[in-house]
């Protein structure tokens, strides 16, 4: 549920439909919108302090990206989580992380492997903290962070796009957990091991049984 009396992020330069679009994928991306949670024109515009047509036509770009649904004559709603779309989406993601990694193995430096460990590090102050959102933030920095390592530009678009959707799952992975994410940050580390010794083997290994952990709950979870 949103707070009343939002204030749009204008600095960017984008136009009133984009900002309002960018608030609202956000907030659904984050759990601030909740899955099945009504999308109100009305009140939307009145929170934002726009009029409704900005608000209209973002819930409808958001429709054909699938994270909204427009019912006729009832109007529009955050789209639900269901078991097949975390399927779907984590099994095309599995593919995709072992391809990351395995040739991140040799391509990986220091510096790559110092930046991957603070992610990682910040995230076990975060779960200390219950910042659920900052959670989120540096688990997808890390996993978009490996993917640019690649320098494979197709690879970190299809990354891009699949992180669209994963970034509501894992905001609902947490959740389920309570923000008992000791599982998850430590099979970061994991990963990071196989990386730094260049272990391609290892690295698939570790980035699939992070992904299947993952599938295990939320599937669960969103049944």
């Amino acid at each position: 549920m949103l707070s009343d009396n939002l204030v749009l992020d204008m600095g960017d330069g984008s136009s009133l439909r984009e900002c309002v679009y960018k608030f609202l994928k956000t907030a659904i991306m984050n759990g601030d919108l909740e899955a099945e949670e009504r999308l109100m024109e009305i009140p939307l515009a009145n929170k934002l302090g726009v009029s409704r047509t900005p608000v209209r036509e973002a819930i409808k770009d958001l429709a054909d990206e699938h994270l909204v649904v427009i019912i006729p004559r009832c109007g529009a709603k955050v789209a639900g989580i269901t078991g097949k779309d975390v399927a779907d989406a984590l099994a095309v993601r599995n593919e995709v992380e072992r391809m990351a990694v395995r040739l991140a193995c040799t391509l990986i430096t220091g510096e790559d492997i110092k930046r991957l460990r603070s992610y990682t590090d910040i995230m076990s102050q975060a779960a200390k903290d219950k910042d659920l959102n900052l959670l989120s933030r540096m688990d997808s920095l890390f996993h978009t962070d490996i993917c640019k390592i690649t320098d494979n530009a197709v690879l970190v678009e299809i990354m891009a796009a699949i992180e669209a959707h994963v970034i509501r799952y894992r905001v609902e992975y947490y959740k389920a957990r309570g923000l008992d994410v000791d599982k998850v940050y430590k099979q970061h580390y994991d990963i990071i091991d196989a990386l730094e010794k260049h272990d391609v083997q290892a690295a698939e290994e570790a980035m699939t049984r992070h992904i299947t952990e993952i599938m295990s709950v939320i599937s669960n979870i969103s049944k």
